[in-house]
């Protein structure tokens, strides 16, 4: 190795080590909306990616280079923190090879070559290692080039930051984005919330509400409301604890009671509550999880009127397999029918959501897939894994894979 190739080597050591330090709250929201396990290995590769980024920024200097016209545009856009990075990592990553394009050589900062290869490297040490065995013999290709991609938009993630945020190497944006070190603490805790599942059951119901069942969305909304709210609760906590209470301003309040006397002997009338109503089949059936409930969203989308799923058959196909009553069975011709109307709907979502090489789109499909295999026990199950195995799977890798190129 080269003297910058052990420079970079040892600075992406030590930046390792301040990992939890220095992924910054935007690039955590992003990859959390991408991935749904912590140890996913896409993931992990793009966190790398990002801290090499960092090691770069300890060892290297380079003035800014003149900007494209189309770095400046999203620069100076009026979108939100978090769609510009987006919107600029994705532009410099709309190549058609693996690794770093040629363009971003003006944006290294130490050697183009190194950083090159040091990238190639740590992506096949990634894929070698730290994927699953059994993806690795069926889909090696196309798994070493997710590998890959996700490793070298890390690494445009954190290039980004720096055109967005001009700050020193290494230096977190959080006067920038308006966040101080009492609110890093405060995302992070809010973070172990939804990883740990013990979020506000209702603000997160409300939220899943208002973005329309979408849960990356509603992941994001909850982060800021709850972080705020929590914001306000510390700042109010902190007063209350700073200030003095003097002794003559405590009253003793009387304790109110809503208990009814009884007047002139007579107990007063109670009026009888009103009987709730009953939830609907369709509001039992929408109680599920995530992985499902994205997929019945699918089908429904790729169903025209005159196709639109009935009660009953949604209800069944959100129905466990073991909770199946003999009155709730349906036909082998009924059957057959409704799973070839929801493989349809399925194909006609998925070309939707991903035309134009949507490699986000693609990978949520994917997340959602592996999800619902592990977890669900629902009919609407069976007929994805299905969808997927026999249409679904060679249509993703036309959108994900190199030389793949979607013929819609």
């Amino acid at each position: 190795m080269d003297d910058w190739s052990l420079k970079l080597l040892d600075a992406h050591v030590s930046c390792e080590g301040r990992s939890d330090e220095l992924l910054s709250n935007n690039f955590r929201v992003y990859m959390g909306e991408m991935f749904s396990e912590r140890a996913s290995a896409l993931q992990v590769a793009g966190e790398a990616g990002y801290i090499v980024r960092c090691a770069e920024e300890v060892i290297g200097h380079r003035s800014t280079p003149e900007l494209e016209q189309n770095i400046k545009t999203l620069l100076d856009s009026d979108s939100p923190v978090a769609e510009k990075l987006e919107n600029i990592a994705n532009y410099l990553d709309d190549h058609d090879k693996l690794g770093l394009q040629d363009k971003i050589a003006d944006y290294s900062l130490i050697p183009f070559e190194t950083t090159q290869d040091y990238l190639s490297q740590l992506s096949t040490y990634k894929f070698e290692n730290e994927l699953d065995s059994n993806l690795k013999q069926e889909e090696s290709r196309t798994a070493f080039e997710l590998i890959y991609r996700n490793t070298v938009f890390g690494y445009l993630y954190r290039l980004s930051e720096s055109l967005v945020f001009p700050k020193d190497a290494v230096a977190q944006t959080t006067e920038e984005s308006g966040d101080s070190p009492s609110d890093e603490a405060l995302y992070e805790k809010v973070w172990k919330e939804i990883e740990q599942g013990q979020t506000d059951v209702g603000l997160w119901a409300k939220l899943l509400v208002e973005n329309d069942g979408d849960e990356s969305k509603t992941k994001v909304a909850y982060l800021k409301t709850r972080v705020a709210r929590l914001s306000q609760t510390e700042d109010k906590e902190s007063v209350i604890a700073d200030e003095p209470v003097a002794k003559e301003d405590v009253q003793v309040q009387p304790i109110e009671t809503t208990a009814q006397t009884p007047v002139w002997g007579f107990e007063p009338e109670v009026e009888p509550e009103p009987e709730k109503p009953k939830p609907s089949k369709i509001d039992m059936a929408l109680s599920v999880d995530p992985w499902d409930e994205f997929f019945i969203e699918q089908i429904v989308r790729g169903l025209d009127d005159r196709q639109a799923l009935s009660e009953d058959e949604l209800v069944f196909l959100l129905k466990p397999a073991d909770q199946l009553s003999e009155s709730e069975s349906i036909s082998p011709d009924e059957a057959r029918t409704l799973n070839n109307k929801c493989v349809h709907a399925l194909t006609i979502s998925y070309k939707r959501m991903t035309s134009g090489k949507n490699k986000k789109s693609a990978l949520l499909w994917n997340k959602y897939n592996e999800e619902q295999y592990k977890h669900s026990k629902c009919f609407v199950s069976g007929i994805v894994q299905n969808w997927y195995l026999s249409v679904g799977r060679p249509m993703e890798k036309k959108v994900v894979s190199l030389l793949g190129k979607p013929d819609w």
